[in-house]
């Protein structure tokens, strides 16, 4: 005899079904397994509520590049000096010597008894600036002559010593202007020759 199905048969076995469905969600809901799995290849879904997770950063905007020849924007600092340049006042010429030397050394007397040959004077050379005129004083504070501010003199050189020593003189320039003094002093020798004797 075929089976029959009635609608009391139907209803029971939809009974049946939903309470066996219904524990399958539970189930799979508490150990945690989806019910569902993608596929390979396949991305995983996304929940609406969990945010976007990047690894990398977005990029900073690059700095423009300032064409070339183009002029610094940036106004540049301007400091003030607080103290005042003061005028330096030009010290006034004052009266000094360039130089005074010896132009030509001196010779001693030379020769025989019976024949001499004198000795060469000494020649003294100056040049001083801020005065007209300068004085020369000889082995001592005395006056020997007085002379312009660039000029020269020939002096006689005595030789009184022993032969084979050395004779020497001592000559001092000395410069005025106003209150300023100026004076050089240089020492000359020469060698005292023996006469021979015929």
């Amino acid at each position: 005899m075929p089976n029959v199905y009635t609608a009391s048969s139907a209803a029971k076995k939809r009974r049946w079904y939903i309470p066996v469905l219904i524990s399958a969600v539970v189930l799979a809901g508490g150990s945690g397994c989806a019910l569902a799995r993608p596929a390979a290849g396949e991305p995983t879904p996304v929940s609406v509520n969990s945010p976007l997770k990047s690894s990398s950063k977005p990029p900073k905007p690059a700095k423009k590049a300032k064409p070339a020849g183009a002029a610094d924007s940036t106004p540049a600092k301007i400091t003030e000096n607080s103290h005042a340049v003061r005028p330096v006042a030009k010290k006034r010429a004052g009266v000094s010597i360039v130089y005074f030397r010896v132009k030509q050394k001196p010779t001693c007397e030379s020769g025989t008894d019976a024949v001499r040959f004198p000795g060469r004077p000494v020649v003294l050379e100056w040049k001083v600036k801020g005065a007209a005129k300068a004085t020369l004083a000889v082995d001592g504070p005395g006056l020997y002559g007085e002379y312009g501010a660039k000029d020269s003199a020939t002096l006689d050189f005595p030789c009184a010593g022993p032969a084979n020593t050395y004779v020497s003189h001592r000559y001092t320039l000395t410069v005025k202007h106003g209150h300023v003094t100026k004076k050089c002093t240089i020492h000359v020798k020469a060698r005292v020759n023996e006469l021979a004797t015929l």
